[in-house]
């Protein structure tokens, strides 16, 4: 840009992406923009170098744009023709003197904006009366320089499902620069990116329904495997050769994804050891109850330590936290990889077995009793043995709903402790109950 080319001074706050774009646009009339986000830098610029106009946000901070805009039309130097950015749509503001500037009410959009700054610059092209460019030839390097800069990656094919178009993304993605990819088609594009999903789906559902969205795993250029939001739309065309388009958009949620399976980790999994919680316990044994038949029945075994307590008084909260981590993987080595065992509180865990029957429950109560027992000596050398009580609760026929089997499993297991701990005991009167003594 010369020296010579016209100045537009724009004092507003502006995405990078939208600054970005109204910058292409005033370089495309030969001339330059200057951007800043408060008044003292808009003054410093208006006196020491002179601008042919000024867009002003009416909140600027500092003095406001107001105070500004009367600063910038009486500089005695080369007053300034000012656009006051109004944040009201009825145009009017007490503090403003209509004779003295122009006013944008409630403008956001940039080609709008641009318009407005355009008369009263000299430019360097002819303006059409209805468009923003007078023809595709202007039009078509601004729209590959926007979509350039654009984070995602965008591909538009023909009816043969051919690339016809592509933007920088899409090269850094599968890295392949952008004559080479109007080579391929849709299908060579994709397998380059290794999707989780067969193109014929997508293209499918285009042709019947116009419109295809989803998640897709792919492979970036650098070999990682991501996750990106791909959302594909069917374009009508013009051409008669070509009558359809489609074009697809793929943005990286990968970040996204990686936050949501944290905060759920967070919102699921016991800190101390890495069970699941509370929360995920009961979903996951409310989700057993709701799809239950005969084959598949969940049971609870409630399970609670004998002699925690005096291991936290006696050796410390370090020493206690050490045992409740050393009973999970205990408890987690005495079920199959299916069950879910959790710690709901303190000393207390619960297992989830789905389809269970009465003598497998027996046998993993048995073992969990026989192999979670630990022996501490005290500050004075006395023993402390820790064992476990064991209750057990079956659907549905000790209750037909998640609380109730808790509940149920934690009384049986009460039971359990008054029959002289380390030993278990089913829920139901009638049931065997099997007790395994010291």
């Amino acid at each position: 840009m010369t020296a010579s080319s016209p100045r537009v001074l724009v004092a507003m706050d502006l995405s990078p992406d939208r600054l970005l774009y109204l910058d292409s646009l005033i370089k495309t009339d030969g001339a330059t923009l200057v951007y800043v986000k408060d008044d003292c830098q808009a003054l410093h610029e208006a006196i020491i170098h002179p601008c042919q106009v000024a867009l002003i946000d009416e909140i600027l901070p500092g003095i406001g744009g107001i105070a500004l805009c009367r600063q910038l039309i009486n500089l005695p130097a080369a007053p300034v023709t000012t656009i006051l950015l109004l944040n009201n749509a009825s145009g009017q503001s007490p503090a403003v003197n209509p004779g003295a500037l122009h006013c944008l009410a409630g403008v956001t959009d940039i080609d709008t904006i641009y318009l407005h700054l355009r008369k009263h610059f000299p430019c360097s092209r002819p303006l059409a009366s209805s468009t923003l460019f007078s023809d595709t030839h202007d039009k078509a390097p601004l729209l590959n320089d926007s979509l350039d800069v654009m984070p995602y990656a965008i591909i538009l094919s023909n009816s043969r499902h051919q690339v016809i178009e592509s933007n920088a993304a899409v090269s850094r993605l599968t890295g392949i620069n952008k004559g080479k990819l109007k080579q391929l088609s849709l299908s060579d594009v994709f397998a380059l990116l290794d999707f989780n999903i067969v193109t014929s789906v997508i293209l499918q559902k285009l042709s019947t329904e116009g419109d295809w969205q989803g998640e897709v795993h792919a492979r970036h250029g650098n070999g990682e495997m991501r996750v990106y939001w791909l959302h594909a739309l069917q374009l009508s065309g013009n051409d008669p050769k070509n009558p359809i388009n489609n074009v697809f958009f793929l943005s990286d949620i990968t970040v996204l994804i990686q936050r949501e399976h944290r905060m759920r980790a967070l919102a699921e999994t016991d800190a101390l050891t890495g069970l699941a919680n509370r929360n995920l316990f009961i979903s996951c044994l409310d989700t057993a109850v709701g799809t239950a038949d005969l084959h598949n029945a969940p049971a609870v075994l409630f399970i609670d330590l004998d002699g925690f307590k005096a291991v936290n008084d006696q050796l410390g909260h370090g020493t206690g936290d050490k045992l409740l981590c050393d009973v999970a993987k205990v408890l987690q080595a005495c079920v199959r990889v299916n069950d879910i065992v959790a710690r709901i509180g303190g000393d207390e865990f619960v297992l989830l077995l789905i389809g269970a029957t009465h003598a497998t429950l027996v046998e993993t109560a048995q073992r969990i009793n026989e192999h979670l027992s630990f022996d501490f000596l005290d500050k004075k050398n006395q023993p402390i043995g820790v064992t476990c009580s064991i209750g057990v609760a079956v659907y549905p026929r000790d209750g037909d709903n998640a609380k109730s089997l808790l509940k149920l499993a934690d009384q049986a297991m009460y039971t359990a402790k008054e029959n002289g701990k380390n030993s278990f005991c089913f829920a139901s009167p009638d049931a065997d109950q099997v007790l395994i003594g010291n």
